[in-house]
């Protein structure tokens, strides 16, 4: 069979890929002059000074307009940014407010109450004092509104208070006040939380009481912590919420007949600051000897 080419392909192939190649060699050095040419020429423009004329800018009426005081909340509403109002809803009016009633300018009591004092309320257990040896220390224990003392070591159980005694430890305190006090932790069976207690002072919770009289019936003070119920003058009271400080007391009352509860602020006389009486701010350990004494009666 007769070839159609006197040569063998793959020269023929490499020929043609030389002669491309040499071809795009020189086509980009013609090119380069070219290019080396629009660089040298300048592309900004040249104005001459003779043909231009200085125009006056148009002014441009500028008008400032200072914003406006805000206009005073109606019905006490102000607030903060990022603090929301507290908001009270009144039974008789049938209005929500953002100022309890209490503090509405009213010169009667909330709806038949009165509140003497509102007070921290002591833990069920106290820590009055120890005694023993190093190593193997016994403490004294009291609990508030109950008279006698308590003698345990740690692992013992307070079965009628649901608390037991982990740690007792006598340690020195630091100068110039140099002497020894005792610290015990319990753990309360109640709260499944372990509390502290110093021999040096006494131990609050942190619920405190408000001691509120009604006023509407020949009633004893009563003390209250939030979530308790009484019934005074036909009405169902609630404790809605207690404040040490400032010293406050929420109360919703509640009337057969109404759907609504109507919310009330307590606040104590201005005589009546709340705070801890001297006697239950700090707790007196007392001699050993006396501890002692007080449970062989």
């Amino acid at each position: 069979m007769k070839r159609w080419f006197p040569f063998p392909t793959e020269k023929l192939l490499c020929a043609v890929a030389a002669v491309a190649l040499v071809a795009s060699v020189g086509w980009c050095w013609h090119q380069a002059g070219h290019l080396r040419r629009l660089r040298s020429k300048p592309v900004g423009l040249r104005l001459s000074p003779g043909r231009l004329a200085a125009v006056n800018p148009i002014p441009i009426e500028t008008k400032t307009k200072a914003w406006a005081l805000p206009a005073p909340a109606p019905d006490g509403w102000s607030y903060d940014v990022f603090t929301p109002p507290e908001i009270y809803f009144d039974g008789k009016t049938g209005k929500f407010s953002a100022k309890p009633p209490s503090a509405s300018g009213e010169a009667r009591d909330a709806g038949g109450l009165e509140l003497l004092t509102v007070r921290a309320q002591p833990y069920r257990l106290q820590l009055a004092g120890y005694f023993g040896n190093p190593g193997d220390n016994i403490g004294t224990f009291i609990c508030p509104n109950r008279p006698g003392s308590m003698l345990a070591r740690p692992g013992q159980r307070f079965a009628d208070l649901g608390l037991v005694l982990r740690s007792l430890e006598v340690k020195q305190t630091p100068p110039p006040d140099v002497r020894l006090v005792a610290e015990a932790v319990v753990h309360d069976e109640v709260t499944g939380t372990d509390v502290t207690l110093d021999s040096r002072e006494r131990t609050f919770t942190d619920s405190p009481i408000a001691v509120i009289k009604p006023t509407a019936i020949d009633q004893h003070p009563l003390e209250l912590r939030p979530g308790d119920t009484f019934a005074s003058g036909g009405a169902t009271y609630r404790i809605e919420r207690i404040r040490l400080d400032p010293p406050e007391v929420l109360v919703s009352k509640h009337v057969s007949g109404l759907t609504d509860a109507e919310m009330r602020m307590l606040h104590p006389p201005a005589s009546a600051v709340a705070r801890t009486d001297s006697s239950a701010s700090r707790l007196s350990a007392g001699s050993p000897a006396a501890s002692i004494a007080s449970v062989a009666k």
